[in-house]
């Protein structure tokens, strides 16, 4: 049996185990919506190595490693 319950907004889902207590699972947040993009759109199919990113007057670098990981730096 699952108990949804909200608390602030928050949906809390409850599950009932073996005892007649509900223990929590998991809390779920609403979340913004989300903009998804591939990295090769970023990266231009391995043309380029490093991405720059410029948020709030600054630049942030964004670079893919030779183990194909990226890394963001200020």
């Amino acid at each position: 049996m699952i108990l949804i319950n909200k608390i602030r907004d928050v949906p809390i889902f409850m599950k009932s185990l073996s005892s007649n207590r509900p223990q929590p699972v998991q809390a779920v947040e609403k979340m913004p919506p989300t903009r998804v993009m591939d990295s090769t759109a970023l990266f231009a199919s391995d043309s380029y190595q490093e991405v720059q990113i410029i948020h709030a007057g600054k630049i942030y670098r964004l670079r893919k490693t030779r183990q194909d990981k990226l890394i963001l730096t200020k």
